[in-house]
């Protein structure tokens, strides 16, 4: 599946993957993890690991990066000061102070244009801040989720290092979207921005280590769809305990 033809973002397709069960506290961080896998924003080499903080700056390819709405909610305070450094979680927190959770679900990330042909708004939803699928919503998460099943299990039975790293470079900043991203790929983060690094010819810059939060919060998008048995045909997630399926 090519999420970059779809012109989604990794949280785009986790709103639409997760549709009622997710909040904008994580969708922030997915969308500040985004921004750092694609260098937009970059760590500065050197941070004080002893504190378990990392300083953010522009990245490498954030003049031109075409930002959406919500992710302007992030790089407002870069176009304002371009040599601004800043960790990551004070950057989250000038964000959770200027913008709640639910307006930033609400009035941004749903608004978007790319996930208006995948959803239908009803009154309900308007004053919930919820969304429900049409029908070609609902193809698209269930071809996005028997894609990322797919890919998890590549990625957890990988034999090597080295196969691991195939399954995150092809699918790049959506790796984000995998189950096995909070346990598994999360703490490796930092060494998978270095061979990003090496994919992008930059392999001798300063390493740097990323901490996005005091703990692992990232849920990959599949795991509350496996415990709710997936999608019912309005839309919502449905709250059999079946797991639809496969594991992850």
């Amino acid at each position: 599946m090519d999420f970059k033809q779809l012109q989604l973002r990794p949280a785009e397709i986790a709103l639409l993957t997760r549709s009622n069960t997710i909040d904008g506290k994580i969708l922030m961080r997915y969308t500040l993890i985004y921004l750092v896998f694609e260098r937009v924003l970059d760590g500065v080499g050197g941070a004080d690991v002893t504190k378990k903080k990392t300083i953010l700056k522009i990245g490498k390819h954030f003049n031109g990066f075409m930002a959406r709405n919500f992710e302007k909610c992030f790089l407002q305070y870069f176009y304002n000061n371009n040599n601004l450094q800043i960790s990551t979680r004070e950057l989250l927190s000038k964000v959770e102070s200027d913008i709640t959770y639910k307006k930033f679900l609400k009035e941004f990330l749903k608004e978007e244009h790319q996930i208006k042909p995948y959803i239908r708004e009803n009154l309900i939803d308007v004053l919930r801040s919820s969304i429900t699928l049409n029908d070609k919503g609902n193809l698209l998460v269930g071809d996005v989720i028997s894609y990322l099943k797919e890919r998890n299990h590549a990625y957890k039975y990988a034999m090597s290092v080295d196969k691991k790293m195939e399954v995150i470079k092809e699918m790049g900043s959506y790796a984000i979207l995998l189950p096995s991203f909070d346990q598994e790929i999360l703490p490796q983060f930092t060494s998978i921005l270095h061979t990003k690094r090496e994919w992008d010819g930059d392999a001798d810059e300063d390493d740097f280590d990323i901490y996005f939060d005091e703990e692992p919060f990232y849920l990959g998008s599949l795991k509350i769809l496996e415990r709710s048995g997936g999608i019912d045909e309005s839309g919502h997630t449905m709250d059999s305990q079946d797991d639809g399926g496969e594991g992850a």
